[in-house]
């Protein structure tokens, strides 16, 4: 392992910090202020994916989309308990190994204990130390290579095709009607908190049937000279937003703007 080993902390976000990571994160990439919508759609899909940030104990080290940890990557991981769809068959991890079943349900280990770290691999979780860090990887994640469709459409706002462009490109299992239809009214919903008015709370799944709906992502997936390729380029984004009064004007485009779109689960 290349990334070192930090211990699991359950973190927890309010809508305002969520949303003020998430700005900043999608304006350092972007090099100007997302549009509303955007922003919506994006603290709409990590909502589904982390139990409203946190709030049912979905969020894990400020990982807000559940990447994994290769042995490459050279940043901070951690090991969690968790369940994957393996083979059309959920499967549970603890650090120290498989399991027969939830532990909740009296699942056991099997075989003999891994020591932590370096603890299974499949629980191996990338680790960010702030809110910031994790939404801006998370953000840059998404702008790589294997979800350019999707990027796309996150940037106009449109919940149904984005969630349409992440089923194709494999990010999730789940039924995408499901999943869209719950992802575009946590974006209504923030889109009206954003706005300052009143919004309806939705629910949102229990974290354990999230993360059978997903399929956990890997950046060694994807070609490493696209990707590095692709760092040099949001770098250079992120420090030019960063600079003293860059967004103290941003730039509007009209023509660019879409209709409120879906949602994203």
């Amino acid at each position: 392992m290349l990334a070192r080993y930090v211990p699991p902390r359950h973190d927890k976000l309010t809508f305002d910090e969520a949303a003020q990571a998430f700005s900043g994160a999608l304006a350092a990439v972007l090099g100007e202020t997302p549009s509303t919508e955007t922003l919506a759609l994006c603290l709409g899909k990590t909502a589904l994916e982390t139990g409203r940030w946190g709030a049912s104990g979905g969020l894990w080290n400020f990982n807000f989309g559940n990447v994994k940890c290769s042995a490459t990557y050279p940043g901070n991981y951690c090991c969690i308990l968790l369940n994957e769809v393996l083979n059309g068959r959920v499967v549970w991890f603890d650090p120290t190994g498989e399991l027969t079943a939830n532990p909740s349900k009296g699942g056991k280990l099997m075989g003999p204990p891994m020591a932590v770290p370096d603890g299974h691999p499949q629980t191996r979780m990338r680790a960010f130390a702030t809110a910031d860090e994790g939404a801006l990887a998370y953000v840059r994640f998404v702008a790589g290579g294997r979800y350019a469709a999707a990027w796309e459409l996150l940037l106009k706002g449109d919940a149904n095709g984005y969630v349409h462009a992440l089923k194709m490109a494999g990010y999730f299992t789940a039924d995408e009607a499901t999943y869209a239809r719950t992802t575009l009214s946590l974006q209504r919903e923030f889109i009206a908190k954003l706005a300052g008015r009143p919004a309806p709370i939705i629910p949102v799944p229990p974290v354990e049937t999230v993360r059978e709906w997903l399929t956990m992502q890997d950046l060694t997936a994807l070609d490493a000279a696209f990707v590095e390729r692709a760092r040099d380029i949001l770098d250079e984004n992120r420090t030019a937003a960063l600079a003293p009064g860059a967004l103290d004007e941003p730039t509007t485009d009209d023509s660019a703007e879409s209709e409120p779109p879906g949602s994203i689960a």
